[in-house]
């Protein structure tokens, strides 16, 4: 157990753009702190900039990240994290414990991922076609590619990336839909708010 800040305390460090194969000025270093709960441990500078790299610092009480439930954002940024100090090996645990992603979850993903995503590309849409909101329409059709990434990450045996990566990870997919690039521009392109304009993203989502 982490006790103290000089000899004992655990750490993990994320370079996490740079793990994801992507770096640039835009890109900061976050590094996590993780000591034992009640530890008198000030973190002064959470934010800096070092030779011009933003460095973000976070400290965090090991019990607390033990109990509490990690959502599928956290975790998928773990799974990416880079572990440069644990001696007693309790952030190796921690992350065993919290990250993977389990049969049962991969199966819901899976499943909601394949339905929902017709769901509300093929049926809202039409539904709110009938209201008279196009918009909407269009907006349903947005909401259920999200699904489709839901199930394509669970397919490749992979948490979902988290929103402001999702695409980019997806790309790099071992097991995607032929030809997904060109496929999934067809479905992301929006012309005009139309019904017609509808239908042919539709068709090209079920092309897919």
């Amino acid at each position: 157990m982490p006790y103290s800040i000089r000899e004992e305390r655990s750490s993990g460090s994320s370079f996490w753009a740079i793990v994801r194969g992507y770096f640039d000025a835009s890109a900061d270093t976050d590094i996590n702190l993780f000591k034992k709960q009640g530890t008198d441990i000030s973190l002064p500078i959470r934010y800096s900039k070092i030779e011009g790299l933003e460095i973000h610092c976070h400290l965090v009480d090991y019990e607390d990240e033990l109990t509490k439930p990690w959502d599928m954002a956290k975790r998928w940024t773990f799974s990416l994290g880079q572990i440069h100090y644990d001696p007693q090996g309790w952030i190796s645990k921690l992350l065993k414990e919290k990250v993977p992603l389990g049969s049962e979850e991969k199966r819901w993903l899976l499943m909601s991922g394949l339905t929902l995503s017709e769901w509300y590309i093929n049926r809202l849409t039409h539904l709110w076609v009938k209201r008279g909101n196009l918009i909407s329409a269009h907006h349903m059709f947005d909401q259920g590619l999200n699904y489709l990434f839901d199930m394509l990450f669970a397919l490749n045996n992979q948490l979902v990336a988290d929103m402001k990566w999702r695409y980019y990870c997806a790309e790099r997919l071992a097991q995607l839909p032929p030809h997904f690039e060109e496929r999934i521009k067809n479905n992301m392109l929006l012309q005009a708010f139309s019904v017609e304009e509808l239908e042919r993203r539709q068709g090209a989502f079920m092309e897919m």
